[in-house]
């Protein structure tokens, strides 16, 4: 019976019509929440709490990223991205890199897998050959829904919820179809589009081997067309077609990946992590400079060395740090602290709190030493 499910689940597949094959646009309010403001640190969480902590609401955002992992990546494997930043798909793509995994935007969510799986899913989206009367049926626009299910629930109870928010409309596909076993963890999906959503869950179960075919996939992002340029060191096959502000892309799936990740890994104020005011940062009331950043972050860190913390921020803020050597053995005292929208310098300040340290600004950098004991 299971093998009978599995064989008319992958005629199903083959045969259904992708969505999500829009263009990715720099206007787009899911693009915005991906290039806010973000850094932190992560290491030794486990892959999906990690994911979900950088995909979580803070600061500039308001709501939660949505994110569909791969099912046959280990949810539970420690990973140690490093710093992570300067922006939340930034962050993402490195907590993914640290589990030997890539991510792709797709439409208002964010796909996180295999290499070879991530390649069939986007090979499904934006197929090179697909008839323009197809695309503009597939683009209809319909109404996105908020989806909800609890832990250990089945891929048929998921699409079955799924088909429960439509209130009885078709998804035009599938509705007859045993999905195989498997019990998933707990989900929330905000304002996802029902059809990309059957889509997801059905390809969990696609084989992860690309057709290595090229393709196709629409760009508007009038502000980093340098990107676009340096796509051919990346696939020397790729096209590039400009019309007015949009460039059509054709080219290797891992190419559409590292093209998202250039155009995603910059803050929209125009620069990876750089502070107002870029180089002006060297000069002047540095200290003033760091009170007066608008930006906000939220952290989460469990016993990790304060100078290592110090560091993943300074990194953030495109400024020199300098440590005395007083303050040695102080940087390796270990901190603990939640912080939710602090500012870079109220989040200097509560590390310098705990491990006794000082926090000036000496020749255009800061410098870190031991706070003298009273």
């Amino acid at each position: 019976m299971l093998l009978l499910a599995a064989f008319c689940f992958g005629f199903w597949w083959r045969g259904k019509t992708a969505s999500a094959g829009g263009p990715l646009t720099h206007s787009q309010a899911f693009v915005q929440r991906l290039t806010v403001s973000h850094t932190g640190l992560v290491d030794g969480r486990g892959f999906r709490e990690a994911i979900r902590i950088a995909a979580s609401p803070a600061g500039e955002l308001t709501e939660p990223i949505n994110v569909w992992i791969d099912r046959h990546v280990n949810p539970n494997a420690p990973v140690s991205p490093g710093p992570l930043g300067p922006t939340r798909y930034a962050s993402l793509s490195r907590i993914a890199a640290a589990a030997d995994c890539v991510c792709v935007p797709l439409e208002n969510c964010v796909l996180i897998g295999r290499a070879d799986w991530v390649a069939v899913m986007l090979e499904r989206f934006f197929p090179v050959d697909e008839n323009r009367a197809d695309r503009e049926r597939v683009q209809r626009r319909v109404a996105p829904i908020d989806l909800q299910w609890p832990d250990l629930t089945t891929p048929d109870e998921a699409m079955q919820r799924l088909r429960q928010q439509l209130a009885g409309q078709s998804l035009g596909y599938g509705e007859t179809v045993s999905l195989p076993h498997d019990l998933w963890p707990e989900v929330s999906m905000k304002r996802i589009d029902p059809r990309l959503m059957a889509e997801l869950i059905a390809g969990q179960f696609a084989a992860a081997e690309p057709s290595g075919k090229p393709i196709r996939r629409s760009y508007s992002f009038p502000r980093n067309r340098r990107v676009f340029a340096s796509l051919a060191e990346v696939d020397s096959q790729s096209v590039v077609q400009t019309e007015g502000v949009r460039q059509s892309v054709t080219a290797t799936p891992a190419a559409h990946v590292w093209l998202c990740q250039q155009l995603l890994a910059v803050t929209d104020s125009g620069g990876a992590g750089e502070m107002r005011g870029g180089a002006a940062a060297q000069a002047g009331d540095l200290i003033a400079r760091l009170r007066d950043d608008p930006r906000t972050f939220s952290m989460t860190v469990r016993n990790e060395p304060a100078g290592r913390v110090i560091q993943t921020l300074v990194a953030s803020m495109n400024v020199q740090c300098r440590f005395d050597g007083s303050a040695e053995p102080r940087l390796k005292q270990r901190v603990s602290f939640t912080a939710k929208d602090q500012s870079l310098w109220d989040l200097l300040r509560l590390i310098a709190d705990q491990a006794s340290l000082k926090i000036e600004a000496a020749e255009g950098s800061l410098r870190i030493s031991a706070e003298e004991d009273s």
